[in-house]
């Protein structure tokens, strides 16, 4: 899932970046020439403009997780979204670990009547990690939530969507390495428009998936597997 932007986080971006760099690489570069307003002219070849109604007209803010700085931003978003959330959760992440609090949120949210769907990809890049985030899916499909379980590939999108209001798109996962100790970004979109293009991204790979229910636990996950999961859910904090 990419995002382009336009506007005066940008420049948010850009300052993010630039500090990375020279973290990374020892180099310091600033100057008034890397920071600029965007504009239609800016536009490069081959890229595609914003084709929603709300095009130019959307609040867009950066919440950056850098370690020893701003430590809580992300998760403090993710759980404030879902606790506040009235109506419905959408929700695609690749390392499902999740903390006790983010679990119980999810929880409470289905407890109160909201409508949570999760899609998680059958498929992963790693070991033991996924075997976490399917015990967790379990958990949540018996607490009601809609779980759907992408079977073509390895889906690394990282979004959710909030009662059709706004959506974030970004890096951060909802593991523990991603909200304790890497460095993440994301942008959160306050626009229905957006909010429903992703709406529609998400309804679209439901048919690429199937949705969890104990008679397909059953059938997908062996006991070993459920076992492992069981285990993997333990180390979630180091995951």
């Amino acid at each position: 899932m990419h995002c382009r932007i336009e506007g005066d986080e940008v420049n948010t971006l850009q300052r993010i970046f630039l500090r990375m760099w020279y973290l990374a690489s020892g180099r310091q570069v600033s100057g008034a020439k890397y920071y600029r307003g965007i504009s239609n002219a800016d536009y490069m070849s081959g890229l595609k403009p914003d084709t929603c109604q709300s095009a130019g007209h959307k609040m867009v803010g950066i919440i950056n997780r850098e370690p020893q700085v701003s430590n809580e931003i992300i998760r403090y978003f993710y759980i404030n979204a879902i606790n506040n959330a009235k109506d419905s959760i959408k929700i695609i992440n690749p390392y499902f670990t999740l903390s006790r609090k983010l679990k119980q949120a999810l929880k409470n949210a289905a407890g109160r009547g909201v409508k949570v769907e999760i899609m998680l990809s059958v498929k992963s890049d790693i070991p033991l990690t996924p075997d976490c985030g399917f015990y967790n899916a379990h958990q949540l499909m018996k607490a009601g939530c809609r779980i759907w379980m992408y079977k073509p590939g390895f889906h690394h999108t990282k979004i959710i969507l909030v009662d059709g209001q706004f959506c974030t798109i970004g890096s951060a996962n909802l593991n523990a390495r991603s909200l304790r100790w890497d460095r993440e970004e994301n942008a959160v979109i306050i626009d229905r428009e957006t909010t429903r293009e992703l709406d529609q991204l998400f309804e679209h790979e439901k048919q690429d998936s199937f949705l969890l229910t104990e008679e397909s636990w059953d059938a997908w996950r062996t006991p070993w597997q459920k076992f492992r999961g069981w285990i993997a859910h333990l180390l979630a904090p180091l995951l």
